[in-house]
């Protein structure tokens, strides 16, 4: 079953075309990872995505999307504790519940010992850290990760790969890692700048199957697009 179809999707900025012809879909229980350069438009697209539900289908009217940018958005103010359970608290849940949920997974984690930390007090990645459980609690339908490890380093990234599809069942993530896509992604979608529009110039298939080694090289053909 799709979770979401997009089909020819454009979008203009100022009078310029960014995305050019769009066609994706993602199926249930699948991970899709999108390949591009800085700027070609892959955080457009979750945008749209995220946004433009007159244009794109999803399988249910209701879809409950989470979506983590690219700057985690914490809030200063508050603690780690606080931040993660904030989105439960706007939807009006209990917050001795939304505490317990939120304490769980820093548990989960392993970052319970930082939940009366303010942000200011944590590192890049945990902040990066902080911001994706924030967006697991939610418990969403489809999850939309702006470079959700950019700020880790190699040993949390596999520990993150390890237990992230426990809790996440359909997502769609942009990276610049082609190893956190081979590791995730059931496929890869590589966007590339045609006649100064963006669009979609290669699906690869990820499978247990694939040979790395050989994804990888095609890959490598597109680093002018993807470095």
């Amino acid at each position: 079953m799709s979770i979401l179809k997009i089909k020819n999707l454009n979008f203009s900025y100022k009078n310029k075309q960014i995305l050019n012809d769009i066609n994706l879909n993602l199926e249930e229980n699948e991970y899709l990872a999108i390949i591009g350069s800085s700027g070609i438009g892959k955080s457009t697209l979750l945008n749209q995505i995220m946004n433009n539900k007159e244009e794109i289908s999803f399988y249910k009217e209701n879809i409950k999307l989470a979506y983590m940018q690219q700057k985690d958005l914490l809030f200063a103010h508050k603690t780690v504790l606080e931040n993660i359970a904030l989105p439960l608290l706007i939807a009006k849940e209990d917050k001795k519940n939304a505490y317990k949920k939120a304490i769980f997974l820093l548990k989960e984690f392993k970052m319970l010992e930082y939940k009366d930390y303010y942000t200011y007090q944590l590192s890049g990645g945990q902040r990066q850290k902080i911001a994706l459980i924030r967006a697991i609690i939610q418990q969403a339908d489809l999850y939309l990760l702006d470079e959700p490890f950019s700020a880790l380093d190699s040993i949390n990234k596999i520990f993150l790969h390890r237990i992230l599809k426990h809790y996440i069942k359909n997502a769609i993530f942009i990276t610049h890692d082609i190893n956190d896509a081979l590791s995730l992604a059931n496929r890869i979608l590589i966007l590339a700048n045609v006649n100064n529009k963006t669009s979609i110039v290669k699906e690869i298939k990820v499978n247990k199957n694939s040979k790395k080694e050989e994804i990888l090289s095609y890959l490598l053909k597109f680093q002018k697009d993807i470095l």
